[in-house]
């Protein structure tokens, strides 16, 4: 798909009321991440021509959110124990729904990316993760991108609860392991890029691409 056009079948199908919660670059995000990733050897070499895909299904990632009941997505407060727990449910949700969330993915090469993006995003290598508690190389490395990307984005990304946080506490959260553990080789193959994701975060959504 061209870029930006999934994005645009999200807009179209998030539901009246809801808000997306990763701008238009993510998935650009995503692409630059998995190209170096590759450029480096750390994504696996035949996964080259199907990073498009991949990146197209990255911005699928929460999906899962737009069937949650509304008073979770967009509750500005801090969630309680339970509202977590209800919460966690959206990755498993969103690899069971998403072709029905967007019938355009029905028949297209996508759909297993997007289903085990929805499902594994949140799974962290120290197996404290969810919704499977899975570890280490039990978790693909290009969902493990995604998830760092996610998290990245995440924070430096006003919220209805917080601000955006600046660069480098975002850096500092990250490998803090606040927001979950990640492979610190990962992590730190991504550093130089961070710079470039800064002006990317910043670009307007009509920008040329």
């Amino acid at each position: 798909m061209e870029k930006s056009h999934m994005h645009n079948i999200l807009v179209k199908r998030c539901p009246k009321g809801r808000k997306l919660t990763h701008g238009i670059h993510f998935r650009d995000f995503v692409q630059i991440m998995l190209c170096h990733a590759w450029s480096i050897g750390i994504l696996e070499p035949d996964l080259w021509s199907d990073i498009p895909d991949i990146a197209d299904a990255a911005v699928l990632h929460d999906i899962g959110k737009t069937v949650m009941p509304p008073r979770l997505v967009n509750k500005e407060d801090k969630l309680t124990d339970s509202e977590i727990e209800e919460m966690q449910e959206h990755t498993v949700l969103g690899a069971l729904c998403v072709e029905l969330i967007i019938p355009e993915l029905r028949g297209e090469d996508i759909t297993g990316y997007a289903q085990t993006i929805c499902f594994c995003h949140h799974e962290r290598i120290n197996g404290r993760g969810y919704p499977m508690g899975l570890c280490g190389g039990e978790i693909p490395t290009y969902v493990q991108i995604v998830s760092l990307a996610d998290v990245y984005d995440a924070l430096r990304s006003d919220r209805s609860y917080r601000k955006a946080i600046d660069l480098e506490e975002a850096v500092k959260m990250i490998e803090e392991e606040e927001c979950g553990a990640f492979d610190p080789d990962l992590f730190d193959a991504f550093a130089p890029l961070l710079e470039e994701f800064r002006m990317l975060s910043m670009k307007p959504v009509d920008a040329p691409q």
